[in-house]
């Protein structure tokens, strides 16, 4: 498996993350934004940040919810995640792309009981074997 998508509960967006290269240190990949009518990708490493894969562990280990904001960021900014949670189990995942010239973000809304499933299809792309 080299690629994974989130969806959100409602509206018709969604994120998905593929694989083009691995390395010991770090994992390349197109990280591609969907949020009808817009639609916008960039290329994304985690180098020096680790797996994004952690990031949504992170979030299914606490799915009861969690204080505060959850975050994960590639170096050079390219590709940021946050994500944050109320009291009635809604977890909203913000994603932003940037690039040198423009930037797109949109927020995915999410199930709590989806949160593990997400996590593993994930951990799959980006950790294989795990």
């Amino acid at each position: 498996m080299d690629r994974a998508e989130v969806k959100s509960c409602h509206g018709q967006a969604s994120f998905s993350m593929r694989v083009t290269s691995r390395a010991s240190d770090e994992t390349l990949f197109i990280a591609t934004l969907s949020d009808p009518p817009f639609h916008g990708e960039v290329g994304a490493s985690t180098y020096v940040t680790g797996p994004v894969s952690a990031f949504f562990r992170e979030m299914a280990e606490a799915w009861t919810g969690w204080d505060g904001v959850k975050r994960w960021a590639a170096l050079d900014g390219e590709l940021s995640l946050s994500a944050t949670t109320s009291r009635l189990g809604q977890v909203a995942l913000k994603i932003e792309l940037a690039t040198l010239t423009s930037t797109m973000s949109t927020n995915l809304a999410l199930e709590a009981g989806s949160l593990e499933r997400i996590a593993r299809e994930v951990s799959q792309v980006f950790e294989p074997g795990f």
